[in-house]
């Protein structure tokens, strides 16, 4: 995630009191496709990113508050990550996913 998008993520979940934990960056949304496809990080990609994904394996949570952008968010990860991380778990309840 890259300067202007990650501010912007980083100030809009901090303004809901979703403390992010930030442990990989990437220079490329599709490098860090590569990463949340391991199976040991998920993360936030453009929602158009989802056909490279099989969505029996993986969790999406729709993003709403990154409406600004030209195109619509998700968080990606296996649906392990959202059953141990209450603040995913908790994203995943606001936004019915």
């Amino acid at each position: 995630m890259g300067g202007q998008f990650r501010v912007t993520l980083e100030t809009e979940a901090e303004q809901l009191g979703w403390p992010l934990n930030i442990v990989m960056s990437c220079s490329s949304f599709n490098q860090f496709a590569r990463l949340i496809l391991s199976g040991n990080y998920g993360g936030v990609l453009p929602s158009i990113s989802r056909v490279d994904f099989d969505t029996s394996r993986i969790h999406e949570i729709l993003l709403p508050f990154l409406k600004n952008y030209s195109r619509s968010f998700t968080w990606r990860g296996i649906p392990r990550l959202v059953e141990v991380s209450p603040i995913i778990k908790r994203a995943a309840e606001a936004f019915g996913a």
